[in-house]
């Protein structure tokens, strides 16, 4: 079938810690069955490993080589990655999270702007239960207390343009408010779409949620 729109791919590899996961990155989108058309990653350290690891999505991708204000979240810099996606439709897959082969295959016949994915959790690599988008209209983003979208779920590319990630913890919820807030429409996948991975270095871990949670109170007002 002839492809009617672009898909693209971006993730932040960073510290040797988040380096590591890159391989099984890499090989879970080997797997996919629709195939991106540019994959972008953004790394502090172009190794032999990286190299190495991106053999097989050779011509399509591009490395962006960054070093980040460590008084700030390098994962903000994924916006340095979706900057040099050439696709009408990105996805932002954290490199510790494993997309799963059909994932991408509905993406192109949504008249959406957000294409929400559902997730398996685990917790250290042991499964924890599988969770579904819980949203129903665009008022649900901006009015819950709980980010309702998952971070992973693909969007085109002017959610994006119209706001970019902010350089914050949760800065996906904050994204998906603000996507709202634009006028952006929702869709469910209705599938179980990548693995969701909480391990013992998510930056996550060690934070004032309630602080950050705080912020996110101002952005959705």
């Amino acid at each position: 079938m002839e492809r009617t729109v672009s898909i693209g791919l971006v993730t932040v590899a960073f510290h040797d810690t988040y380096r590591a996961d890159l391989q099984g990155w890499v090989d879970a989108v080997d797997q996919l069955q629709r195939q991106p058309d540019h994959v972008v990653i953004v790394t502090d350290a172009f190794t032999y490993e990286i190299v190495y690891a991106l053999d097989t999505l050779r011509p399509k991708v591009t490395i962006v080589t960054s070093t980040p204000d460590y008084l700030h979240h390098p994962q903000v810099l994924v916006n340095q990655g979706i900057a040099h996606l050439n696709t009408e439709w990105v996805c932002k897959m954290d490199v510790d999270d494993r997309i799963y082969p059909h994932a991408l295959n509905r993406v192109e016949a949504t008249t959406a702007d957000v294409y929400m994915f559902g997730i398996r959790l685990t917790v250290n690599d042991e499964h924890r239960g599988d969770m579904f988008a819980n949203v129903t209209t665009s008022d649900n983003i901006r009015t819950s207390n709980d980010n309702l979208v998952f971070s992973g779920s693909p969007f085109r590319r002017w959610v994006w343009e119209a706001n970019p990630y902010r350089d914050m913890i949760f800065e996906d919820w904050a994204f998906w408010i603000e996507a709202a807030k634009a006028g952006a429409e929702f869709t469910q996948s209705g599938n179980i779409d990548y693995e969701y991975r909480l391990h013992d270095h998510n930056i996550t871990n060690n934070i004032d949620e309630q602080a950050w949670k705080n912020i996110v109170e101002g952005i959705r007002d």
